[in-house]
């Protein structure tokens, strides 16, 4: 087992002082990492991982054991859309659309992700991640997941 440490660093001067700040989150008893660099084209939704209740291979994240999982876009000019696919025993294909802009990241710190509105959604309901370019070709994306046992 370890430890995932996370790091999120603000910093600007102004006027000549310094502001921001750091803020680190460790992540105990992480088991598997999975890390992988993966073409996202522009047609169709490109799977980049399924959500079940064992983890299969690197696309596969099990259910209520990711604890950090950060997605980047590598591109210089074109924009990552993310589609998070909801259980279809509770919402049939439904989604989330989450736009990554270039060199940018999405980051989902914890085990959990409560929404409000029509819908309410943790983690564990979640299907699937899927992404498309927003160009006419394809893209680099980045894949980081922590999980525990």
């Amino acid at each position: 087992m370890g430890t995932l440490t996370t790091k999120i660093k603000e910093e600007v001067t102004l006027n000549g002082k310094l502001y921001g700040n750091e803020i680190t989150k460790t992540h105990a008893d992480i088991t598997r990492v999975k890390q992988t660099t993966v073409q996202v084209r522009a047609s169709g939704n490109d799977d980049l991982f399924d959500f079940a209740n064992a983890t299969y291979s690197i696309g596969t994240v099990a259910f209520n054991k990711a604890k950090y999982i950060r997605i980047t876009n590598l591109d210089a000019s074109e924009t990552l859309f993310l589609n998070v696919y909801l259980d279809p025993a509770t919402a049939a294909d439904q989604y989330i659309l989450f736009q990554v802009p270039p060199k940018r990241s999405w980051i989902l710190n914890e085990d959990s992700m409560d929404g409000t509105g029509s819908a309410t959604t943790t983690l564990e309901q979640i299907d699937a991640i899927k992404a498309q370019c927003s160009g006419a070709g394809s893209i680099q994306v980045e894949i980081f997941v922590g999980e525990i046992a």
